[in-house]
């Protein structure tokens, strides 16, 4: 191959990649104009489409929506008598899932559940006529509300992993050309600790983000390593946005005051079928009605009155290579209601199978023993991991920050006394990371 025609070839690249852009923030700016009060109706144009799309060309689907003619007017009554599943009953469904021009050459392929248990792969995208790209929309329109534009210097604390070579030169962080959505520097939760913390820091003081994103335990740990560290951050950070973790206020609290800036929340997951956003010093989430339907389903069945708590389901527009119809999260929220298709969840408490269980037998969510108690322990603790085995005992993992004091220890056992637990504390150097870079703060052994 000639050095011309690789030339060739990477200026013709570079002009698609710069026209995809240029047709991504036309369409973001379009919709960005749109009144929330059309939000409603758009919806449901795009659920009329993904249903119609999931017809034409998924076998699963194609039986149940057999002889159906489905229409804007007609689509959501259509989806409500459609099942609610799971992602094991989507493995059980196989390639009928997938849409039929899915073959074995499909180039685009995305993993989810491996830190639950349940490991997933399916084929991601699909029909590019129909996709709106409302990942990016949305997250323009969030950069928008933190920082009053999308036009910023992003950066990210998340599970990247750094090849050997890198590591070996103090490199602990990706790097990649798009700025947006997610930033051209990804610094890896995975090799943070004491002694790389000052190439991070290096690092991070160099590049100047204006807005940062990422896990919450990402940034719990930076902070902690930030405030017990000599040096400080040279620059002023508009925002941050935490995502892909149960986010608890005293936390974001903490992560604000040790960054100085505000600290937002992002409800998402790889299926990409539900975006909601959560504004600074709130419990409320909003969820975008542009991106998917959201509904909150009792154990009943029946969908969640206002203030009633059930699983979030959920209904994507994003892929249709293998659409997310009816798809069970796993996820609990309160209902908050609605306001022009956007669907308000009152608090978000958590997956399903985030509870421990006491001495009689009873379980008892996470969220509302824990994360809603308002410790003041949080302030002090830079890390924790509960464990069960047997019910009513709990093994707790803490990673104790320099303002411990038996006082904290006492706090703590008082907490689960309360709800008939017997607890051993354990005091670790660093709590274990996922794969994925993430913090697992339950393992219940207890099925």
């Amino acid at each position: 191959m000639s050095k011309d025609f690789k030339n060739d070839m990477k200026i013709l690249n570079d002009i698609k990649e710069h026209i995809s852009d240029l047709l991504i923030k036309l369409q973001i700016g379009y919709y960005s104009r749109i009144d929330e009060t059309h939000y409603s109706a758009i919806q449901r144009q795009f659920l009329a489409k993904q249903l119609k799309l999931a017809k034409k060309y998924v076998p699963f689907y194609q039986k149940l929506l057999k002889g159906k003619n489905i229409t804007e007017n007609n689509c959501f009554e259509i989806l409500s008598n459609l099942p609610i599943l799971d992602k094991k009953a989507l493995k059980e469904i196989g390639k009928d899932a997938y849409a039929s021009y899915v073959d074995t050459n499909w180039q685009i392929w995305h993993n989810t559940g491996g830190s639950t248990g349940q490991p997933f792969n399916f084929p991601a995208g699909g029909n590019s006529k129909f996709n709106l790209p409302g990942e990016l929309f949305c997250q323009a329109s969030l950069y928008k509300r933190m920082a009053g534009t999308y036009n910023l210097n992003i950066a990210s604390i998340d599970g990247s992993r750094v090849p050997d070579e890198e590591i070996n030169k103090n490199i602990f962080w990706t790097e990649n050309k798009k700025n947006f959505p997610y930033g051209n520097i990804h610094f890896s939760t995975l090799y943070l600790n004491k002694n790389t913390f000052p190439y991070y820091l290096a690092k991070l003081n160099k590049i100047k983000p204006d807005v940062m994103r990422g896990y919450p335990s990402g940034f719990l740990e930076f902070a902690s390593l930030l405030q017990e560290s000599e040096h400080k951050l040279d620059f002023h950070l508009k925002s941050i946005y935490l995502t892909s973790e149960n986010i608890i206020q005293e936390q974001s609290d903490y992560i604000a005051s040790i960054f100085g800036c505000k600290v937002w929340g992002q409800y998402g997951h790889s299926e990409a079928s539900i975006f909601a956003v959560k504004a600074p010093n709130e419990t409320t989430y909003e969820c975008h009605p542009l991106y998917g339907i959201t509904e909150i389903i009792k154990e009943d069945g029946t969908h969640a009155k206002k203030g009633e708590t059930g699983e979030i389901v959920v209904t994507g527009f994003q892929y249709s290579a293998m659409p997310f119809i009816r798809y069970r999260t796993g996820d609990i929220a309160e209902f908050g209601g609605t306001r022009n298709g956007i669907v308000i969840l009152k608090q978000l408490l958590g997956r399903s199978r985030d509870y421990i269980i006491n001495k009689s037998g009873e379980k008892v969510f996470l969220v509302g023993l824990i994360f809603g108690g308002h410790l003041k322990a949080f302030n002090v603790i830079d890390g924790w991991q509960i464990i069960q085995n047997v019910p009513g005992l709990l093994s707790v993992n803490i990673k104790k920050s320099h303002s411990y004091t038996t006082d904290t220890e006492k706090e703590i056992i008082r907490l689960f006394a309360s709800k008939d637990f017997n607890i051993t504390i354990k005091y670790i150097d660093a709590i274990p990371k996922t794969i994925r870079g993430k913090q697992q703060f339950l393992i219940q052994n207890i099925r």
